[in-house]
């Protein structure tokens, strides 16, 4: 399983640390040693020069089942 660690993020907002976080992602993402099955899930992840705004684009599989609060989503492992 790919760990974060609490110590891992240096943000102190929630946006600060989305950006962080899809970093780490990226980086494992385009790496031949945790990622040799070539696996992908960042689809696209820009930034405007001009305005400093990022776009990107996820897939994210996952499975649903329904528990006792309603429909569940729960993501499935990609990284180890």
């Amino acid at each position: 399983m790919a760990a974060l660690t609490p110590a891992t993020l240096n943000s102190t907002t929630l946006e600060a640390a989305l950006l962080e976080i899809l970093r780490l992602i990226a980086d494992r993402q385009s790496s031949t040693t945790t990622n040799q099955q070539n696996r992908t899930i960042i689809t696209q992840f820009t930034q405007n020069e001009l305005t400093g705004v990022f776009t990107v684009g996820l897939s994210i599989p996952s499975t649903l089942s329904y528990g006792a609060s309603g429909l569940v989503a729960n993501a499935t492992e990609v990284f180890s």
